[in-house]
């Protein structure tokens, strides 16, 4: 089974210039926690989160109405292709610890999002917890957090 067979292809995505307030608003909107970035072109150029928003503009008690994506976004993006295998794609998910993943066509244009959610839907369940524990075991290294 390839990542196109279960990768969701109707999201939302916002422009770097957004603003975090808006982008806050869109998550809360279409219940989700995660919105990929895409410049003009539509090539995916970050990712924004939930955990974005509350470590990098609320800890940090940055201005919502002016703070935007762009500056907040995490812009190391893993991602994979819609013609990946569901084995491709777990095991990217297990080594960058990430539960989700931007897929993007040839030209690095957004195409869709494939989640562990998804996976569940068509894998073995015991196959997925291990995916989901592996993924899990990450650490966050926030710069500037006190230990």
């Amino acid at each position: 089974m390839k990542c196109e067979d279960v990768m969701k292809r109707q999201l939302s995505a916002i422009a770097p210039q957004t603003t975090a307030a808006r982008a806050a608003r869109e998550m809360r909107a279409a219940g989700i926690g995660f919105l990929p970035v895409c410049n003009r072109e539509g090539t995916v150029v970050g990712v924004l989160t939930d955990r974005d928003l509350a470590l990098r503009v609320c800890a940090d008690q940055l201005p919502v109405e002016t703070t935007t994506a762009s500056a907040i976004m995490t812009t190391a993006v893993i991602a994979c292709r819609g013609d990946d295998s569901l084995d491709q794609v777990e095991a990217l998910m297990a080594r960058h610890q990430k539960s989700r993943l931007v897929v993007v066509d040839p030209n690095g244009h957004l195409a869709g999002v494939v989640s562990i959610t998804d996976l569940l839907q068509v894998e073995e369940p015991i196959r997925v917890a291990r995916l989901l524990r592996q993924v899990s075991a990450r650490c966050f290294r926030y710069e500037g957090a006190q230990a």
